[in-house]
């Protein structure tokens, strides 16, 4: 958020460089730090923080801050190769929403894939949405995965492929909208004022939490390009 909204330039520096230190000599990162000893301990892989991480130093690496790159270019070998070695049938994930965010940051300014077969691995355990089907997900935690379809459809239509995650980028897409707070909903509502750019977890669920907003607010940020994607290569090919 800091490098993409040109922010804060010491801060950022100082937060590249942080996580820079994370990266251990494999490209693992490390999630957790004691502050008291002023070091990473030894740990296990954390794959939050692994597609996170990989996410914040691709950004900090094409907006060329210093002392990133040999972290970065680590970090990226490491989720193509002993990230998770076994075949990608039994991927054990837990979030990988973030890679594919990472894998999709990458793949706009470097032609070597970093993640992504990560991501299409973490998206082949996910079942095909119907988006109006009242047994669908919860918008709230449909968000991220809706984050990591517009990613990883995002890196087929730079290729003219608009396949599987095309198709699913769109159904999330129609779920995430349909569950905008409506001003019907304003009587349910302590403050009917805090519906305002919110969406609920589905139509008889008035949840709302400010991270899942996040989510589903970048993740309809992703459509809208997909879309600009789609309409260029349909002028395109007639």
């Amino acid at each position: 958020g800091l490098i993409d909204g040109n922010l804060h330039p010491t801060l950022q520096a100082a937060y590249a460089k942080h996580l820079a230190s994370s990266v251990d000599k494999n490209g693992k990162v490390l999630g957790d730090f004691d502050i008291a000893q002023q070091q990473f301990p030894t740990q296990p892989a954390v794959t939050y923080a692994q597609g996170q991480v990989l996410l914040a130093l691709a950004a900090a690496h094409e907006a060329k801050i210093a002392g990133v790159q040999d972290a970065f270019e680590r970090a990226a070998a490491y989720v193509d190769n002993a990230y998770w070695p076994q075949p990608a049938v039994r991927m054990g994930t837990l979030d990988e929403h973030w890679m594919c965010i990472a894998a999709d940051r990458i793949d706009r300014f470097s032609p070597q894939p970093s993640g992504r077969a990560v991501c299409e691995a973490y998206l082949a355990n996910e079942s095909d949405l119907q988006h109006n089907s009242p047994l669908a997900i919860p918008a709230g935690p449909g968000g991220g995965i809706a984050e990591a379809w517009m990613a990883a459809a995002l890196m087929d239509a730079r290729r003219g492929i608009f396949a599987r995650n095309y198709e699913q980028a769109l159904a999330y897409g129609r779920l995430l909208i349909a569950q905008r707070y409506q001003t019907s909903d304003a009587p349910l509502l302590e403050r009917p004022d805090a519906l305002i750019g919110g969406f609920r977890d589905n139509a008889w669920t008035l949840d709302v939490r400010m991270d899942a907003v996040q989510h589903i607010a970048f993740a309809l940020v992703g459509l809208r390009e997909l879309l600009e994607l789609k309409d260029k290569f349909d002028n395109e090919s007639t």
